[in-house]
């Protein structure tokens, strides 16, 4: 057979199975299809006219109750299952498997000569492929990793070669990688017989060593040494406690947490320092008035300074924006920095060019990657600016290789705040910083508030969780619903929708979102799912759309476009390609559209695959109420059904989620951490390192 790359990049495939084979196999999907397919026939035939949307959204979920048992295939031999796919198959392609199969092997026997590669290139693009997804990783992610750099195409090798050319490359390429694990103790000494053919211990955990690039390991300890570096402004001490009083003067009262960090950062003098912000402490009101004092001329001698503030997405970016400082998305302030190197810079880039004591602001930067920070750190040090680190480890980690704000934290000037200021209800702020460090005891706590509520099966605790979040809404809140993924987002939304436009609160006739298979109308709420800097100026537009911000629909046209209101009331027009691939229903989302975010209550629904960083993020966000909808039944869909009734209590779920949290660190981190782990074994050579030494029998 010949593999090829899918479009997506992320997998390979047997060429020569249609599209509509693939489809067919896909048994659930298929029973939903044809069952909401045979209701909507007979709808027309009851009712003479096609079903509406908001009829068309209950008949699929109709068809998708009732199909519910299709995959149950219970003591199938794999002959019974093989007959049973090609007697399916034969209904829709009258050649059935063994047609699929002559194409297979007919396109096999005509493959096309080998690709020339290039072992040195696959091996460099596959270290950096499998770095920039994590800072520690293992032999099978790199093995991963150059099977993904590999062409299509490598001539006519078995299985069996193909096994052998990765576990060679693996080998070639794990010599130029850093080990991050320490040697057990003793391990020199371990006799042959308890050693692989590799020469590795047979206590060794298979593939459980972890490894980093000898380049990201000297970014990490770049970054490191960073924090040791002075040299930044420096307000004296009567200069701080002046500015500090003339707030209070104002009406501004600081926490003393909070005092206590702004004066850190206003007189350490230090070129790169933290702070540590849990949920709910204020960590962006901070920051707006480090922002005000650093570019108040009479505090520093009548000199200016600015204040430029960075985050990932471009609603984090927005908050800065809020607290006044100057603010860009990292991605695009790092592009214009470059350009002005390059010296192919716009106009609109030179704005962005650093100063010697200008304070740059890097919010959440638990969720920036290392390399991006490390750049941001060396335009900052070659300018003279000062590099603030916010952020709070235990929220939302980096997508890429992440682990360095608590790495520099750790190794230098930091500041953390402890008091959560957010919630309303006095025992949850306690409590939230519990949540936070992952103390299962407070669970209780959450659960004798009415805040932990035993949702059952999934779809009972989607509804649950749905009409909970619209009871606030009618009431006038503003309210989050927080799931864990797209497709679960998509799913609520759309019973939303549909329970909105018979209530009368959105038109029930809308442009489809291709994005989710769904539809908005008049009064929906949507979110942007693509930054549209190119929609700037079309039809008038003063501002593009922002990943993640959400709008209220104003009016549907019938080229599938849509005129949406931000919360300010600015008009925006999305064209219908921008609307049919790039927006999406907002009525649920998942957690990391949710961090960072501040409304009235909050609704999560928590399953099995839920983290302990989205949980903690999810019950954070609402100031009167944050609730969480646990899905306590969670059986296969083709499990017995007797397995089907077996419930676990809403507290072991959670207990669950909490005790599976995993921070994610620095390659520095996981190697001292590893180091610390093996010093603190103790082995009897140890204690006796020669025979003389030894003990006496029987002692």
């Amino acid at each position: 057979m010949r593999f090829a790359t899918r479009p997506d990049g992320k997998a390979r495939e047997v060429v020569g199975v249609a599209q509509q084979v693939m489809d067919l196999f896909s048994s659930r999907r298929r029973a939903i299809t044809k069952r909401t397919t045979e209701l909507m026939t007979a709808f027309e035939t009851k009712f003479g006219r096609v079903p509406n949307s908001l009829e068309l959204d209950r008949l699929q979920r109709q068809a998708t109750f009732a199909t519910r048992n299709a995959k149950s295939h219970q003591g199938e031999t794999n002959e019974a299952r093989l007959e049973r796919w090609d007697r399916e198959l034969r209904a829709e392609v009258a050649t059935g498997l063994a047609g699929v199969a002559d194409t297979v092997l007919d396109i096999a026997g005509k493959a096309p000569e080998p690709d020339h590669w290039s072992p040195e290139q696959v091996i460099e693009t596959a270290l950096a492929a499998v770095q920039e997804t994590k800072a520690a990783w293992t032999a099978p992610d790199l093995t991963r990793a150059i099977s993904d750099a590999l062409p299509d195409r490598l001539g006519d090798l078995s299985g069996e070669q193909v096994s052998d050319l990765l576990d060679g490359l693996t080998a070639q390429a794990l010599e130029s990688a850093v080990p991050l694990d320490a040697a057990r103790p003793g391990e020199d000494a371990l006799p042959t017989d308890l050693r692989l053919n590799n020469g590795s211990s047979a206590y060794n955990a298979p593939g459980g060593q972890l490894y980093a690039t000898a380049t990201h390991v000297h970014t990490e300890r770049t970054l490191v040494a960073a924090t040791r570096r002075g040299g930044a402004p420096a307000l004296t001490a009567p200069g701080v406690t002046g500015f500090l009083n003339g707030l209070a003067t104002q009406g501004i009262e600081l926490g003393a947490d909070q005092a206590a960090a702004v004066r850190g950062v206003l007189r350490s003098g230090a070129a790169v320092e933290s702070l540590v912000g849990p949920a709910g402490t204020g960590k962006s009101f901070v920051v707006g008035t480090l922002a005000k004092a650093w570019t108040d001329p009479a505090l520093w001698d009548g000199a200016r300074h600015r204040v430029v503030g960075l985050a990932t997405s471009q609603i984090a970016t927005e908050v800065l924006a809020g607290e006044g400082l100057d603010a860009r998305n990292i991605a695009s302030w790092l592009g214009a920095q470059r350009r002005l190197r390059m010296g192919n810079a716009s106009g609109q880039d030179q704005e962005w060019e650093l100063r010697p004591g200008d304070l740059v602001v890097v919010d959440e930067s638990a969720m920036a990657d290392t390399p991006a920070l490390a750049e941001i750190h060396r335009y900052a040090a070659e300018t003279g600016a000062k590099l603030l680190l916010v952020g709070d480890h235990r929220q939302l980690a980096a997508v890429g290789a992440g682990g360095a704000m608590e790495l520099m934290a750790d190794a230098g000037s930091s500041y953390e705040l402890a008091d959560a200021r957010r919630f309303t209800a006095r025992w949850e702020r306690q409590a939230s910083l519990r949540l936070r460090e992952g103390d299962p005891s407070v669970i209780a706590e959450y659960h004798r508030h009415g805040r932990v509520l035993d949702g059952g099966r999934p779809e009972d605790a989607e509804a649950a969780a749905c009409r909970a979040w619209l009871a606030d809404t009618l009431q006038g809140r503003r309210s989050l619903l927080i799931v864990d993924t797209n497709e679960q987002a998509a799913r609520m939304s759309a019973r939303l929708r549909a329970e909105l436009v018979r209530l009368g609160r959105v038109a029930e006739h809308g442009v489809p979102l291709g994005l989710q298979g769904t539809f908005a109308g008049v009064g929906d709420m949507i979110q942007a799912r693509r930054n549209g800097w190119s929609l700037v100026g079309y039809d008038g537009n003063r501002r593009p759309p922002i990943n993640r911000e959400q709008y209220r629909v104003l009016e549907a046209r019938a080229d599938g476009s849509l005129v949406v209101a931000t919360r300010e009331g600015e008009r925006i027009s999305l064209p219908a390609a921008y609307v049919a691939q790039h927006v999406a229903l907002a009525y649920a989302s998942t957690t990391h559209a949710a961090q960072g975010v501040t409304v009235d209550t909050s609704h999560a629904l928590v399953t099995a695959n839920t983290g302990h960083e989205a949980l903690y993020v999810a019950m954070t966000r609402g100031r009167h109420d944050n609730v969480a909808h646990v899905v306590t039944i969670t059986a296969a869909e083709d499990a017995p059904d007797s397995a089907k009734n077996l419930r676990r209590s809403p507290a072991a779920v959670l207990d669950n989620v909490m005790a599976n949290a995993a921070i994610e660190q620095s390659a520095l981190a996981t190697a001292v951490e590893s180091s610390t782990e093996m010093n603190t074994v103790r082995t009897p050579r140890n204690c006796w390192p020669t025979p003389s030494s030894w003990p006496p029998p029987g002692a």
